[in-house]
């Protein structure tokens, strides 16, 4: 059984992932070619609910993901649609039927949802569900861009510094409730150095009244095309290897109606202040080069601005001197 299965949320990251390992035939409910098969979930497929409202078995021997599965029933997320009749969409139900063959027919299986708490518990949350062990790798992309993929495909994974704390956290914050609580971006100024997700939401929310749920729903839609890096909370720094190829990603919006003057006056020279290490989780939000192209109003709407706001910190003179 050498068979290798990727997960991912979107299939639009799917079929960018097959894409740039070379096995983007398309099949129901996945790409594959190879023996190598990348599926998508739509987002929190599998849904987790307490076992028991008034007990929670832990004890110190019990890893994070122990705790997880003895203390939560695991199954397809149901239909928001009608109170009393709700259950799992069909389309789910079917896409759950693709992915569970996948897993139990391969030899390891690949995590590469997005790199975030988040994307951490909906993959175990599958992995839970299916209930078949399977050797994991996880695929951290902060970029959803051939380079970054084909890297950590063919490196077998590429697990940030510190992963395993990260994963165990996730998991266990998860588990006991805890969510983080949500600033009031309406006293929020946006930073004049790189963005990240909080300056996003301050930014969409002054321009246009956006909520930060909307806001982020469209940020990650840039992410999932290809078009930023991940837009993680509270990270402003680049590492060497963004910082180095900055010039390429700016002269490919030369030409943009928006944007082309402001790249063309953009240097990447004096701006080692945003240099962070090579093995963080997380870096500010950027540019990959690729050009905007079939973006939704809203879509282009944040993009433009991300863009405008990542060209003046790399402009002399502008903001980030």
């Amino acid at each position: 059984m050498n068979n290798i299965l990727i997960i991912t949320e979107s299939r639009t990251v799917a079929k960018a992932i097959a894409q740039a390992l070379d096995i983007n035939v398309p099949d129901k409910g996945y790409f594959g070619k190879n023996g190598i098969a990348v599926t998508w979930t739509g987002g929190g497929i599998i849904s987790a609910r307490p076992k028991c409202k008034f007990q929670f078995t832990v004890s110190s021997d019990m890893t994070a993901d122990e705790t997880f599965a003895a203390n939560f029933n695991f199954n397809i997320r149901k239909d928001s649609k009608g109170k009393n009749t709700r259950r799992p969409d069909d389309r789910d139900t079917a896409q759950m039927s693709v992915i569970e063959r996948l897993w139990k027919n391969s030899g390891k299986v690949y995590n590469a949802m997005k790199p975030s708490a988040p994307g951490e518990v909906m993959f175990a949350c599958i992995s839970n569900y299916i209930g078949v062990p399977r050797p994991v790798g996880r695929l951290w992309l902060n970029s959803i861009t051939r380079s970054e993929i084909t890297a950590a495909f063919y490196g077998d994974g590429n697990e940030p510094e510190g992963y395993g704390g990260f994963h165990d956290n996730a998991i266990a914050e998860y588990s006991i409730g805890a969510r983080p609580i949500e600033p009031d971006y309406s006293q929020a100024e946006p930073s004049d150095k790189l963005w990240c997700m909080e300056d996003l939401k301050a930014a969409a929310l002054r321009l246009w009244g956006w909520s930060p749920a909307k806001t982020a729903g469209v940020a990650y839609a840039l992410y999932n095309k290809g078009l930023v890096s991940y837009p993680a909370d509270n990270a402003t720094t680049l590492p060497a290897h963004i910082l180095d190829n900055a010039g390429t990603v700016f002269a490919n919006l030369r030409y943009h109606p928006v944007l082309g003057k402001k790249a063309e006056s953009a240097a990447v020279t004096g701006n080692e202040v945003f240099r962070t290490e090579e093995t963080a989780a997380h870096h500010g939000i950027m540019l990959t080069g690729l050009y905007p192209i079939d973006l939704s109003r809203e879509e282009d709407m944040l993009y433009t601005v991300t863009a405008s706001h990542i060209l003046d910190v790399f402009t002399p003179g502008m903001a980030g001197e």
